[in-house]
């Protein structure tokens, strides 16, 4: 059991055995008996839309194998900064920091941010693993907030169990924050405020209330502050410790490992078989991804361009115009074969996907839309022989006309497309 600078044990470290203040006999029926409390700082991240999702799968292994993936990811990024795993709640996890129990502790707060921010980053590579699985991409909402945890026991569980307003504001002002974002409330804001290195890195803009989603709808008396959290641009590309982080979480699961929750933690383990595979096979494929990451190592100095046709010619033809030039080019007669290899390698190893449209076993539509579940900024351009350019725009968030080749193509204006093309990704 830690004990904290003020000399008092922490609640939600300690076992059961031995914790717990004498009962008297006459509270022996109670089904929950609280035995001890905390201020902290609380976490959720929930699935958004999960019960339409899960309706569509119709298999139940797969339906396990899409709430795992979730959790076991959440529960990694989470225990990588010190988060405790304190409970599950339908599709969503809960977890904490014992080291906020001294609000003075600034940089456990930091941590907190670090590791809510981390997980909103890892959208991408947490799709990565739903593709590879066959399964639907999950988007989430993360909030944090501060206040009174109380630990209890129940008849029915086996360790410590947690409840409080605050993790039940934390879950209300969770529907709060845009998808794959981050929201805080006013009670951590009002301790984050005051530690100056947090808001070099971090922007905190206080939500305005909107018809729906007001303190009527949090079931508050009054209007409680609730604010987005967004990363400031300049420490994306600047800050070392934040690629680290993404590093570690590219390599944990693009080998396709998962993470189990805290094994001392009340909160169910989730470490569910992904596949029936024995562990010679799971070797061999580990080895083949290890091999795969290797052997592109070197184009991450250099624009890395995919080609997708289903045209031998004109597959060649496209290869051949950038034969000469500075780009690490991969091509692909299959699409399917391609979002797998793009989901393997990462979603910032392709500086640019250049697609047929019509394609037998997945068109290039459904490609586009795949591509950017992994990566929203990744450059998408079609090069087709039909003339529905405006069509595609208009049925394609974020393509523009300049984005649609039509075939056939000179060499020289492919090159001057691909050069500007990856010039702007870079960006």
């Amino acid at each position: 059991m830690s004990v904290h600078s003020n000399g008092e044990e922490d609640p939600i470290d300690g076992k059961i055995a031995g914790d717990f203040p004498m009962v008297s006999s006459d509270t022996l029926f109670e089904e929950v008996i609280f035995h001890s409390s905390g201020n902290y700082c609380i976490c959720f991240a929930d699935i958004v839309g999960s019960t339409t999702t899960i309706s569509n799968i119709s298999n139940g292994k797969d339906r396990a194998k899409y709430y795992s993936i979730f959790l076991n990811c959440v529960s990694s990024v989470a225990r990588q900064f010190g988060g405790k795993i304190i409970k599950n709640a339908g599709d969503g996890l809960f977890w904490c920091f014992s080291e906020t129990q001294d609000y003075t502790r600034f940089q456990g707060f930091k941590k907190v941010i670090d590791c809510c921010m981390t997980l909103t980053e890892a959208h991408g590579i947490i799709n990565n693993l739903m593709l590879r699985e066959g399964l639907p991409c999950v988007d989430y909402r993360v909030s944090a907030d501060y206040g009174r945890l109380e630990v209890a026991l129940t008849k029915t569980s086996v360790g410590n169990d947690f409840f409080g307003p605050t993790m039940n504001l934390c879950a209300k002002i969770n529907s709060r924050a845009p998808l794959n974002g981050l929201v805080v409330g006013g009670d951590l804001y009002e301790i984050m405020r005051k530690y100056s290195p947090l808001h070099s890195a971090y922007h905190f803009e206080e939500m305005k209330e909107e018809e729906g989603v007001g303190h009527k709808t949090l079931g508050l008396s009054k209007t409680y502050p609730v604010f987005l959290v967004k990363r400031k641009t300049k420490d994306i590309a600047k800050d070392h410790h934040h690629h680290h982080l993404s590093d570690f979480i590219e390599k944990t699961f693009s080998l396709g490992i998962t993470a189990k929750a805290d094994p001392n933690s009340n909160s169910q383990s989730f470490d569910h078989e992904f596949t029936q595979k024995s562990s010679e096979e799971e070797e061999h494929e580990q080895e083949e991804n290890i091999q795969v990451l290797e052997s592109h190592r070197d184009n991450r100095l250099k624009n890395v361009i995919m080609i997708i046709d289903d045209g031998p010619d004109a597959l060649l033809s496209l290869k051949m115009f950038l034969e000469d030039k500075p780009y690490g080019v991969e091509v692909f007669s299959n699409a399917t074969e391609a979002l797998q290899k793009f989901a393997l390698l990462g979603p910032s190893h392709y500086n640019l996907v250049i697609s047929d449209i019509r394609m037998p076993d997945m068109n290039g539509l459904e490609l586009y839309n795949r591509l950017k579940a992994i990566n929203r900024n990744v450059r998408v351009i079609f090069v087709t022989a039909l003339d529905i350019a405006q069509e595609l725009i208009s049925i394609l968030p974020g393509l523009k006309e300049k984005d649609v080749i039509r075939k056939p193509i000179s060499r020289s204006e492919f090159i001057e497309i691909v050069e500007k093309s990856t010039i702007q990704s870079e960006q």
